[in-house]
């Protein structure tokens, strides 16, 4: 998701994150934001610090996606 509607999210929030090294992909509700602190990654996409429900728990908001 673009920074924009990352810095918008709130717990209770549903996102859905990528499979990752083996797990698979899914959905899950945002339990906390970081502290707004944009970081960059090394291709040049804004990001925050995403902490979810389920497994895996923090994800960058960059890899998530909005909704179920």
């Amino acid at each position: 998701m673009d920074i924009k509607q990352a810095l918008k999210l709130k717990p209770g929030d549903r996102v859905t994150y990528p499979p990752d090294r083996g797990d698979a992909g899914g959905s899950a509700t945002v339990k906390g934001i970081s502290d707004n602190t944009v970081n960059t990654s090394f291709q040049g996409q804004k990001y925050i610090w995403v902490s979810l429900n389920e497994q895996p728990s923090i994800w960058p908001s960059n890899r998530l996606h909005k909704g179920l």
